[in-house]
C-alpha cells in the first residue's frame, strides 16, 4: 500500500512499534539498516533512503518503513508519531538491573561470618538468633566452649563420687509450645551411654525413670532415629510410626533437606561424645543435627505380645505398640513386624488409647549437657533457653528406680547460653568449676616435649597445641594441631 510502517525491534537489540515513538531511537542510518536487515523487515533487503522531509506531521522521525521502503529522517524533526501506517524501528531500551529480592519481614539477619552464626551454628531468623553446636559459643558461634570440665569440690561426703572429669554430650532440650514453659518439668533427649540408645526425660515426670522414651541403637550413634521407641515401662511397648525428626535449618532459614548437610567446617564444628572412636580432637564425633521435632500420636496397644530381639528391645511379655494404625491398616502392618521380629501367637489389639505422652511433642534444640565420665551418673546442664536469667541445674540420676533429681541451681546473669555459671549456686554444695583438655598426642609425648611449653619458638608453638594439656594451654584453639590424635588424660584450666 502506499502508507507508511513505522519499526521497531522483534528482536534484540531491535524492535518495532506502531504506537507512540521510539523509546530508544536509532540515530543514524546504518543503525537503521542494521535493525533493519537484522529484524528481516525489507526482502529482498534495500537500505534506508533519506525521507527529505523537514519537520513533518504525518511521518515519524529517525528510521521507518513507509510503503514497504525503509526510510530515515536525516533532519531528524519530523513530529509524526508510530503508526500502523509507519512502523519505527527502534533500539531496544536497557535492561534495568534486577533490584535484590527484598528479605521477608518476618526474617532477622544472624551474627556470624563467613556464614550466618560462624558456619558452627543454625539461624533462627525468626530472631536472629545463633544456636551454637556442641563445643561453640558466643552470640555468633565463633569461641570455643570446653568439651570437659573439671568438678571438684564437694563438702557433703555423699557427693565425693561426683568429683572428676565431665564431658561434653549433646542433648536437645524441648522449646515447649509455651513461652512460659515450666522450668520444674523440662524435657529433653540425649543418649544414654549406659543403655546405648537415646531417651526422651522429663523432668518430674509420671514415667518410670523420669525416661519416657528409649530407643536402643548400639554405641557410636549420632542422632537419635526416627522409629522404634519403647515407652510404658516396667510394661514396655513399642512405637513402631516415625516419631522423632531431624528439624535443623539451613544457615538461610527453612527446613534442611535430610540428604544435606549444614556447611560446617569439618575439622572443628560439631561434635558429639557419643560412642568411641575418634574423629578429631578429643574423640568427638561430628553431627549436623541441631534442631528435633517430636510427633507421638495415640498408638494402637497389643497386650502381652512376646519380642524376641536379643535383649536389645522391649522386655518379652510385653506390650507392643503399633503406632497410629487404627482400622484396616493394621492387620497388614501386624503381620509383617511380627514377621520381621519373630513374634508368634500374639493376641489381638483392644483399640487405641491416650497415654498423656503428647506433652513431649514439640522442638527440641541442641544444647550443651556435661556428665561425669566414669559414673554417668551426675549432670551439669540448662533447662532454659532464655538470656539473662538462663537456668543451668547440677543434677543426679539416682535411685531405685533411678529418678532425676536437682541438687542445685544457678541463674546466669549474663547473656552467656553455653557455659555453665561458676558461682551462686544454690543450695551451695561447694563445688568448683574448670575447662579442663587433652592433650592431642598421648601423655608419655608430651611429658618428654614439656621443656619445650614455655619455648616460643616454632617448636614451641606446636608442642603448645598438641600438648595442651601438659603445657596448660586450654585456651588455645582445638584445631591448631595438625598431627593425628592419640588421647590421653585431661589436664585444668581456668574458665
Amino acid at each position: 500500500s502506499g502508507e507508511d510502517v513505522c519499526l521497531c525491534g522483534l528482536s534484540a537489540p531491535f524492535e518495532t512499534t506502531t504506537e507512540g515513538k521510539c523509546a530508544t531511537p536509532l540515530k543514524t542510518m546504518a543503525e537503521c539498516n542494521t535493525a533493519a536487515e537484522a529484524l528481516g523487515l525489507i526482502a529482498p533487503f534495500v537500505p534506508a533512503v533519506d525521507d527529505e522531509l523537514d519537520r513533518s506531521a504525518l511521518h515519524p522521525t529517525n528510521c521507518y518503513v513507509n510503503n514497504g521502503k525503509l526510510k530515515f529522517n536525516a533532519a531528524a524533526n519530523n513530529r509524526g508519531g508510530c503508526t500502523v501506517g509507519n512502523t519505527c524501528v527502534c533500539g531496544q531500551p536497557p535492561q534495568a538491573t534486577p533490584p535484590p529480592p527484598k528479605a521477608k519481614a518476618d526474617t532477622v539477619t544472624c551474627p556470624g561470618t563467613p556464614l550466618p552464626c560462624s558456619g558452627k551454628g543454625y539461624c533462627d531468623t525468626a530472631t536472629g538468633t545463633c544456636w551454637c553446636a556442641p563445643g561453640y559459643k558466643d552470640s555468633d558461634c565463633s569461641g570455643e566452649a570446653p568439651l570437659m570440665l573439671d568438678i571438684g569440690g564437694f563438702s557433703h561426703p555423699d557427693l565425693q563420687d561426683a568429683r572428676g572429669e565431665y564431658k561434653l554430650e549433646i542433648m536437645y532440650l524441648h522449646v515447649g509450645d509455651d513461652p512460659n514453659f515450666s522450668e520444674e518439668k523440662f524435657s529433653f533427649i540425649t543418649f544414654d551411654p549406659v543403655l546405648e540408645g537415646w531417651a526422651i526425660y522429663q523432668y518430674k515426670s509420671e514415667c518410670l525413670n523420669d525416661r519416657c522414651f528409649w530407643a536402643w541403637t548400639g554405641p557410636g550413634s549420632l542422632t537419635p532415629p526416627i522409629t522404634g521407641y519403647s515407652f510404658g515401662a516396667p510394661n514396655l511397648n513399642v512405637y513402631t510410626q516415625p516419631m522423632v525428626f531431624d528439624d535443623t535449618p539451613s544457615p538461610a532459614g527453612g527446613a534442611l533437606d535430610p540428604n544435606t548437610k549444614l556447611p560446617l567446617d569439618p575439622l572443628t564444628c560439631c561434635r558429639s561424645l557419643v560412642g568411641s572412636g575418634a574423629d578429631g580432637e578429643d574423640g568427638f564425633k561430628h553431627t549436623n543435627t541441631l534442631k528435633l521435632k517430636v510427633n507421638y500420636k495415640d498408638p494402637i496397644y497389643v497386650p502381652n505380645m512376646p519380642h524376641r530381639g536379643g535383649g536389645k528391645g522391649p522386655a518379652s511379655g510385653s506390650g507392643y505398640d503399633m503406632g497410629e494404625l487404627c482400622g484396616p491398616a493394621f492387620a497388614a502392618a501386624f503381620d509383617k513386624i511380627a514377621t520381621e521380629r519373630g513374634m508368634f501367637d500374639a493376641p489381638k489389639p483392644i483399640g487405641c488409647r491416650t497415654r498423656g505422652l503428647e506433652k513431649l511433642n514439640g522442638y527440641y534444640i541442641a544444647q550443651p549437657r556435661y556428665v561425669h565420665s566414669q559414673n554417668n551418673k551426675y549432670w551439669l546442664m540448662p533447662t532454659s533457653f532464655v538470656v539473662p536469667g538462663k537456668r543451668w541445674v547440677f543434677m543426679a540420676n539416682v535411685g531405685q528406680p533411678a529418678r532425676l533429681q536437682v541438687l542445685s541451681e544457678a541463674f546466669d546473669p549474663t547473656l552467656n547460653r553455653y557455659l555453665p555459671p561458676t558461682s551462686n549456686w544454690s543450695p551451695n554444695l561447694f563445688f568448683t568449676i574448670e575447662a579442663a583438655c587433652r592433650n592431642h598426642i598421648t601423655n608419655d609425648a608430651c611429658a618428654h616435649l614439656s621443656s619445650f611449653c614455655d619455648d616460643t619458638t616454632g617448636t614451641g608453638t606446636w608442642v603448645q597445641q598438641c600438648c595442651r594439656s601438659t603445657c596448660s594451654k586450654c585456651t588455645l584453639a582445638r584445631g591448631l594441631c595438625t598431627l593425628p590424635p592419640t588421647f590421653s588424660m585431661s589436664a585444668k584450666s581456668e574458665l
